[in-house]
């Protein structure tokens, strides 16, 4: 009996043995280092690398979605100024076309008062009051008749001091007094289209410019750790277009 015991006692000691080191074993496996590993911590360099690339690529892809925006923008006004000033050429041509036909209707008017005016006069020169015939009286009542009538067609304000009748002036007070309700000159919208399209076109080489820089972003951030060279200068020369794409970008909007 005793050695059966002691038989029973050995085995449990050795199966306690056994169980010991394999939790032991376990738990060495399990468990990670306190210290990391040499390739951890050299892959540090690159991962700071890495995040500090797809930094600068979110800030060129928001500054060249800004500068995008604002292209678009000012060639939406170089199309609305254009549009103004296409607006203000059909004004100017209306208005021309009818005062034009207003003045030479009033200058027609001062021809007729003239002729009739002149014939009347002859009449009175050539004619002797005393030996005129009825056909020479009824002339000259018409003519007097007609001139009076004709006084109603044109304005004698625009008369000139020798009785010929100023056209210019006419035109000009007229072309004037239409001026202050409808735009008649379109050469400011015109100038000011230009002005935005201009704007809008550096604003798109600049976009360009930060197209470019987030290239090199991109092509800087795919690189392996090996190519450090290669990685730098290409996150270099992404961050100097950056910097000049966005200092370009505030001098054309103040300007």
């Amino acid at each position: 009996m005793r050695k059966y015991g002691a038989i029973l006692i050995r085995i449990t000691h050795y199966v306690y043995k056994k169980n010991v080191h394999s939790y032991y074993q376990l738990m060495s496996e399990n468990i990670p280092p306190f210290l990391p590993d040499d390739n951890e911590i050299s892959s540090a360099p690159s991962s700071t690398f890495e995040t500090t690339m797809a930094i600068l690529i979110a800030i060129v892809t928001i500054a060249g979605a800004l500068v995008a925006w604002r292209a678009a923008i000012i060639d939406a006004e170089a199309g609305d100024a254009d549009f103004a000033g296409l607006t203000a050429t059909i004004n100017a041509a209306r208005t021309k076309i009818t005062n034009t036909n207003t003045v030479y209707e009033h200058y027609r008017g001062y021809t007729v008062y003239t002729r009739n005016r002149e014939l009347q006069y002859l009449l009175e020169d050539t004619v002797d009051p005393d030996q005129a015939s009825d056909l020479n009286v009824r002339e000259w009542a018409v003519s007097a008749q007609i001139a009076d009538d004709s006084q109603e067609l044109f304005s004698r304000r625009f008369l000139n001091e020798d009785g010929s009748y100023n056209l210019k002036r006419e035109f000009g007070e007229t072309w004037a007094e239409a001026g202050q309700s409808l735009d008649l000159d379109p050469a400011p919208h015109f100038a000011q289209a230009d002005s935005y399209r201009s704007k809008s076109s550096t604003l798109i080489m600049v976009f360009i410019v930060q197209a470019l820089a987030l290239l090199f972003f991109t092509i800087a951030e795919g690189l392996s750790a090996a190519r450090s060279g290669w990685r730098y200068s290409l996150a270099l020369l992404g961050l100097a277009a950056l910097i000049f794409s966005v200092a370009a970008a505030i001098l054309v909007e103040l300007g």
